[in-house]
Protein backbone atom coordinates (compact mmCIF):
# COMPACT_ATOMS: atom_id res chain seq x y z
CA UNK A 1 0.00 0.00 0.00
CA UNK A 2 1.40 3.47 -0.87
CA UNK A 3 0.41 7.08 0.49
CA UNK A 4 0.05 9.76 -1.53
CA UNK A 5 3.09 11.49 -2.19
CA UNK A 6 1.99 15.73 -1.22
CA UNK A 7 4.35 19.20 -0.99
CA UNK A 8 3.76 21.98 0.05
CA UNK A 9 6.09 25.17 -0.77
CA UNK A 10 6.05 28.36 0.59
CA UNK A 11 7.91 31.26 -1.49
CA UNK A 12 8.49 35.02 0.17
CA UNK A 13 10.39 37.19 -1.64
CA UNK A 14 13.24 39.30 -0.02
CA UNK A 15 14.23 42.64 -1.21
CA UNK A 16 17.14 41.77 -2.79
CA UNK A 17 15.63 39.51 -6.10
CA UNK A 18 18.48 37.32 -6.53
CA UNK A 19 17.50 34.95 -3.44
CA UNK A 20 14.09 33.61 -2.32
CA UNK A 21 13.55 31.38 0.90
CA UNK A 22 10.99 28.46 0.98
CA UNK A 23 9.55 26.20 3.83
CA UNK A 24 9.60 22.75 2.03
CA UNK A 25 7.17 19.76 3.97
CA UNK A 26 7.17 16.61 2.49
CA UNK A 27 5.75 13.38 3.36
CA UNK A 28 6.02 9.72 1.94
CA UNK A 29 5.26 5.91 2.98
CA UNK A 30 5.37 2.95 1.54
CA UNK A 31 4.19 -0.54 2.74
CA UNK A 32 5.60 -3.26 0.31
CA UNK A 33 5.41 -6.93 1.94
CA UNK A 34 8.35 -8.79 -0.03
CA UNK A 35 9.78 -11.92 1.10
CA UNK A 36 13.34 -11.58 2.36
CA UNK A 37 16.48 -15.01 2.69
CA UNK A 38 14.04 -17.34 3.73
CA UNK A 39 10.75 -15.22 6.42
CA UNK A 40 8.84 -12.96 4.77
CA UNK A 41 9.17 -9.61 5.64
CA UNK A 42 6.88 -6.45 6.04
CA UNK A 43 8.62 -3.15 5.66
CA UNK A 44 7.28 0.67 6.25
CA UNK A 45 9.42 3.54 5.01
CA UNK A 46 8.63 6.86 5.84
CA UNK A 47 10.31 10.43 4.34
CA UNK A 48 8.94 12.95 6.10
CA UNK A 49 11.88 15.88 5.81
CA UNK A 50 10.47 19.22 7.59
CA UNK A 51 13.01 22.38 6.81
CA UNK A 52 13.79 25.79 4.92
CA UNK A 53 16.13 26.38 2.39
CA UNK A 54 17.54 29.43 0.37
CA UNK A 55 17.62 29.80 -3.31
CA UNK A 56 20.67 31.83 -4.64
CA UNK A 57 20.35 33.00 -8.56
CA UNK A 58 23.78 33.88 -9.42
CA UNK A 59 22.61 35.00 -12.85
CA UNK A 60 19.59 36.70 -14.72
CA UNK A 61 18.49 33.48 -16.31
CA UNK A 62 17.06 30.55 -13.95
CA UNK A 63 19.22 28.51 -12.91
CA UNK A 64 19.97 28.81 -8.81
CA UNK A 65 22.11 27.24 -5.99
CA UNK A 66 20.18 25.85 -2.78
CA UNK A 67 21.19 25.24 0.32
CA UNK A 68 19.53 25.06 3.49
CA UNK A 69 18.69 22.75 6.85
CA UNK A 70 15.74 19.81 7.17
CA UNK A 71 14.63 17.54 10.29
CA UNK A 72 15.18 14.76 8.86
CA UNK A 73 12.45 12.06 9.78
CA UNK A 74 13.61 9.18 7.09
CA UNK A 75 13.46 5.92 8.56
CA UNK A 76 12.81 1.81 7.82
CA UNK A 77 10.76 -0.46 9.64
CA UNK A 78 10.89 -4.17 9.96
CA UNK A 79 8.99 -7.19 11.10
CA UNK A 80 8.82 -10.55 10.21
CA UNK A 81 7.62 -13.68 12.16
CA UNK A 82 9.47 -16.33 10.49
CA UNK A 83 8.26 -19.77 9.39
CA UNK A 84 11.21 -21.86 9.21
CA UNK A 85 14.96 -21.69 10.96
CA UNK A 86 16.67 -18.75 9.92
CA UNK A 87 20.50 -17.78 11.06
CA UNK A 88 21.06 -14.46 12.93
CA UNK A 89 24.91 -13.25 13.62
CA UNK A 90 25.92 -16.84 12.49
CA UNK A 91 23.78 -19.00 15.00
CA UNK A 92 20.22 -20.89 13.56
CA UNK A 93 17.31 -20.30 15.74
CA UNK A 94 13.83 -22.28 15.04
CA UNK A 95 10.83 -19.94 14.58
CA UNK A 96 10.13 -20.64 18.49
CA UNK A 97 13.62 -19.17 19.47
CA UNK A 98 12.74 -16.48 17.44
CA UNK A 99 9.72 -15.50 18.15
CA UNK A 100 8.51 -12.00 16.06
CA UNK A 101 11.39 -10.20 14.33
CA UNK A 102 11.68 -6.31 14.49
CA UNK A 103 13.95 -3.95 12.82
CA UNK A 104 14.24 -0.09 12.33
CA UNK A 105 16.56 2.03 10.79
CA UNK A 106 17.12 5.89 11.54
CA UNK A 107 19.20 8.78 10.23
CA UNK A 108 20.64 12.25 11.95
CA UNK A 109 17.55 13.91 12.80
CA UNK A 110 18.92 17.46 11.48
CA UNK A 111 20.40 17.43 7.97
CA UNK A 112 21.85 19.89 5.88
CA UNK A 113 20.68 19.77 2.27
CA UNK A 114 22.70 21.26 -0.93
CA UNK A 115 21.45 21.28 -4.20
CA UNK A 116 21.04 23.28 -8.02
CA UNK A 117 17.96 23.72 -9.81
CA UNK A 118 16.31 26.16 -12.85
CA UNK A 119 13.07 27.55 -12.85
CA UNK A 120 11.53 29.53 -16.05
CA UNK A 121 8.17 31.08 -16.38
CA UNK A 122 5.16 30.20 -18.58
CA UNK A 123 2.03 32.16 -19.93
CA UNK A 124 3.75 35.26 -19.57
CA UNK A 125 5.55 35.07 -16.37
CA UNK A 126 2.22 33.95 -14.56
CA UNK A 127 3.13 29.98 -14.00
CA UNK A 128 6.73 29.30 -12.89
CA UNK A 129 8.13 25.55 -13.65
CA UNK A 130 10.86 24.26 -11.73
CA UNK A 131 13.34 21.35 -11.53
CA UNK A 132 15.86 20.61 -8.45
CA UNK A 133 18.65 18.03 -8.02
CA UNK A 134 20.50 17.97 -4.86
CA UNK A 135 21.35 15.41 -2.05
CA UNK A 136 21.19 15.25 1.60
CA UNK A 137 23.38 14.64 4.15
CA UNK A 138 21.39 12.07 6.49
CA UNK A 139 24.38 10.62 8.01
CA UNK A 140 25.27 6.61 8.60
CA UNK A 141 22.09 4.77 8.96
CA UNK A 142 21.45 3.31 12.74
CA UNK A 143 19.91 -0.32 12.32
CA UNK A 144 18.27 -1.75 15.93
CA UNK A 145 16.98 -5.26 15.34
CA UNK A 146 14.99 -7.20 18.50
CA UNK A 147 13.15 -10.22 18.82
CA UNK A 148 10.48 -11.63 21.13
CA UNK A 149 12.23 -14.68 21.34
CA UNK A 150 14.33 -15.53 24.65
CA UNK A 151 16.98 -17.93 23.68
CA UNK A 152 20.13 -17.99 24.85
CA UNK A 153 22.80 -15.78 22.99
CA UNK A 154 19.69 -14.21 20.50
CA UNK A 155 20.68 -11.24 22.09
CA UNK A 156 23.91 -11.13 21.02
CA UNK A 157 23.48 -12.25 18.01
CA UNK A 158 20.82 -9.51 17.25
CA UNK A 159 23.40 -6.85 18.35
CA UNK A 160 26.09 -8.09 16.06
CA UNK A 161 23.61 -8.68 12.73
CA UNK A 162 22.55 -5.17 13.21
CA UNK A 163 26.40 -3.83 13.53
CA UNK A 164 27.31 -5.80 10.12
CA UNK A 165 24.10 -4.20 8.33
CA UNK A 166 24.78 -0.81 9.72
CA UNK A 167 28.69 -1.61 8.27
CA UNK A 168 27.46 -2.71 4.94
CA UNK A 169 25.07 0.24 4.00
CA UNK A 170 27.18 3.10 6.10
CA UNK A 171 28.00 4.36 2.63
CA UNK A 172 24.13 5.56 2.35
CA UNK A 173 25.04 9.00 3.87
CA UNK A 174 23.39 11.09 1.08
CA UNK A 175 20.05 11.02 0.09
CA UNK A 176 19.20 11.95 -3.54
CA UNK A 177 16.84 14.92 -3.78
CA UNK A 178 14.94 15.51 -6.82
CA UNK A 179 11.59 18.30 -7.16
CA UNK A 180 9.96 19.33 -9.36
CA UNK A 181 7.52 22.82 -8.61
CA UNK A 182 4.88 24.75 -10.14
CA UNK A 183 4.06 28.29 -8.87
CA UNK A 184 0.99 30.47 -10.23
CA UNK A 185 1.33 34.34 -9.49
CA UNK A 186 -1.70 35.81 -9.00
Amino acid sequence: MQRAVFALVLLVPTIVHAQEFEGILTGLAVRPEHPMDGPRADAETEAKPVGALVDWYPGLGGFRLSGGLRVNNNSVDLGSTPAQTVSVGGTAYSPAQMGRLSGSVEFNRFAPYLGIGWQGAMMGGRMLIGLDLGALYQGKPDVQLTATGAAPGLADDLARESNAITDKYGGFKLSPVISLSFTYRF
